[in-house]
């Protein structure tokens, strides 16, 4: 079916659903048996023999445990600090009694005191920190190499800070 020119979708739709419905209908007439004088009149049918099974000798699989690997754990070893050196009363002596006469003079009493090597060049120093009264800032750290004494001063505020 073609449109013509001035003919709407109504017209043309209405004839097609028309057909569409018709189809429909003729489909479901043919479901419905024929009548009697199309078909015929007896049918013969043969039979197919029946197969019926023949019994299988069973077999029987006996179980067989199979052991599972046992997990089994084993803890890592935590490594133990390397332990400090150990320091002759003598050899801490003074150096000690340097650091403390120099804090008393400044009536600072120290926070923390590490024998470490802080410049790498194998021979530890003394490393401290205390807090001074006064003026800000008060936490100061000092270092000891040998017979140098140095305070740590912090780096000046970067403008902008």
């Amino acid at each position: 079916m073609t449109m013509k020119p001035g003919h709407s979708f109504r017209q043309w739709a209405f004839p097609f659903s028309l057909l569409l419905v018709l189809l429909f209908v003729g489909s479901l007439n043919a479901c419905h048996p024929l009548s009697d004088g199309l078909l015929p009149s007896e049918a013969t049918y043969t039979l197919a023999p029946t197969l019926t099974p023949t019994p299988t000798q069973a077999v029987t699989l006996a179980p067989t445990a199979t052991p599972l690997p046992t997990a089994t754990w084993t803890p890592t070893p935590i490594p133990s600090p390397t332990p400090g050196p150990t320091l002759a009363p003598a050899a801490v002596e003074t150096p000690i009694a340097k650091v403390q006469a120099r804090l008393a003079e400044a009536n600072v009493t120290p926070l923390c005191l590490r024998w470490e090597d802080t410049n790498g060049d194998g021979t530890p120093e003394w490393l401290g920190a205390y807090i001074q009264p006064g003026e800000l800032p008060r936490l100061k750290v000092f270092i000891l190499d040998g017979e140098r004494y140095y305070d740590l001063e912090p780096l000046p505020a970067e403008p902008g800070d």
